[in-house]
């Protein structure tokens, strides 16, 4: 090949190396700005079930909400900022911390389970932590609701405390959990798994000797009124001797 057609193969390569690079770099962007531009996902009963009864190993805060009437309305208005609140955390990739949102009148589970979480109005929003995060009615609780101003910067704060008051606690327990002066709850866990285990085989044999007690009950039952029954005479059987006596009798006079 002459030097001509060397250079015009290698500027081919060139252009389209160039083109493929900035092609793959306008996925990327695409896929990050989708990314970044998710909506707040949903959270299942059975997930929000777990964080509200347990820590399930992450912090869960929650935006209850009705899509129907003047709740409507408010909840559509505040929806944004907890969205641009659940970017801004996927953002800084905040560790063991779930931005979610729950409908509550999407099913009439989900009603019975906003109602059982004792949700009365909408929105409301909620943080589950590790541990006590609010005091409310001589009640120390690890929920929290929000009651500040509908502003993302004002919810981003309130987050960002609670988790670090979370997670404050939660490394206090791990020290406490080391140094032996608290019990693990994975140790509680087990030990009220054994116990749980230990009601049920009871109760099994209690089941079993409560079903032989019946069935002696009822042999011997049967068998009593067998013998009850035995010593009655029975229709079909000769008469006695002082039957057929008094009747002999009865046949003289007469005679």
């Amino acid at each position: 090949l002459s030097a001509y057609q060397k250079s015009t193969s290698m500027n081919r390569i060139w252009f389209l190396f160039v083109v493929s690079a900035f092609v793959d770099s306008l996925g990327i962007r695409q896929r990050k700005s989708r990314e970044e531009y998710r909506a707040t996902p949903y959270i299942t009963v059975t997930n929000l079930t777990s964080a509200v009864h347990s820590w399930p190993g992450e912090d869960v805060a929650v935006f209850f909400y009705s899509p129907y009437g003047e709740a409507g309305t408010f909840s559509r208005q505040v929806l944004p900022l907890w969205d641009e609140v659940s970017r801004w955390h996927r953002q800084k990739r905040t560790k063991k911390l779930a931005i979610v949102k729950f409908n509550c009148e999407a099913s009439l589970n989900h009603q019975q389970s906003c109602y059982d979480f004792g949700v009365r109005q909408y929105p409301t929003i909620r943080y589950y932590g590790y541990d006590r995060l609010s005091f409310r009615r001589g009640v120390l609780r690890r929920a929290a609701d929000y009651r500040g101003l509908a502003m993302a910067e004002a919810l981003r704060d309130w987050t960002v405390t609670l988790r670090a008051a979370s997670g404050w606690q939660l490394f206090v327990d791990r020290i406490r959990i080391f140094l032996g002066f608290k019990t693990a709850p994975e140790i509680i866990e087990l030990h009220e798994l054994r116990q749980l285990k230990r009601n049920l085989e009871l109760q099994e044999s209690l089941s079993a000797d409560l079903a032989r007690l019946r069935k002696d009950s009822t042999s011997s039952a049967s068998s009593l009124w067998d013998d009850l029954f035995a010593g009655l005479p029975s229709s079909s059987s000769t008469p006695s001797t002082a039957e057929s006596q008094s009747t002999e009798q009865q046949k003289s006079s007469f005679a």
